[in-house]
């Protein structure tokens, strides 16, 4: 598995071939590798579920959510694909 900074020039380099500006290429990657400490985490989940307590999963599961759907919106707005919609059509979200 690569590291994160050689993923994030990956994707840079890939951006940039596309014909992407430099510093938009550079916040994609940004933001596509930032929560790479949660990812790892997260596939603790899918690796070894009975061997984490029900806090530990919960904790996994909430930093997650916490910081990645955030980090993936600005890049699917970066990358002008649009913006992150509510699919499931849930309605506004109550916090």
């Amino acid at each position: 598995m690569v590291e994160p900074h050689q993923l994030s020039e990956r994707i840079i380099s890939a951006f940039i071939a596309a014909g992407e500006h430099r510093g938009a290429a550079e916040d994609i990657a940004y933001h596509l590798t930032n929560w790479k400490p949660e990812l790892d985490r997260f596939n603790e989940i899918w690796e070894h579920p009975d061997q984490l307590s029900d806090d530990e999963l919960r904790r996994i599961i909430l930093d997650f959510l916490r910081d990645v759907p955030d980090h993936l919106s600005l890049a699917k707005r970066l990358s002008r694909v649009g913006l992150i919609g509510d699919i499931f059509k849930t309605g506004p979200s109550h916090e």
